[in-house]
């Protein structure tokens, strides 16, 4: 997993949750040929970053598309983008 700096995932959270999700997913498309609003209209609907359980839901039914209808490139984007969240998870206070 990549390494997430503390100034950005800060920042990232106090976005709100639709301008959280989409730098999230510029910054996982970053150098490769995923679009990102197409990829974001693909994980929809997608949760509140701020609310876990809604999060742990949307993994549950994210994953499955994997198998159904995703690339191999947009599924190494998913994978860096589950680990911002993580990342914004450990940050945040529970």
């Amino acid at each position: 997993m990549a390494k997430f700096h503390h100034k950005h995932l800060t920042w990232l959270s106090t976005l709100s949750t639709d301008e959280a999700w989409k730098q999230i997913a510029k910054d996982a498309t970053l150098g490769t040929t995923v679009d990102p609003e197409r990829f974001l209209q693909k994980l929809s609907p997608l949760p509140n970053c701020k609310n876990r359980m809604q999060v742990r839901r949307w993994l549950d039914w994210v994953i499955a598309k994997i198998d159904l209808d995703m690339t191999d490139e947009e599924a190494k984007v998913l994978h860096i983008c589950c680990g911002t969240l993580a990342a914004l998870f450990k940050l945040s206070p529970k």
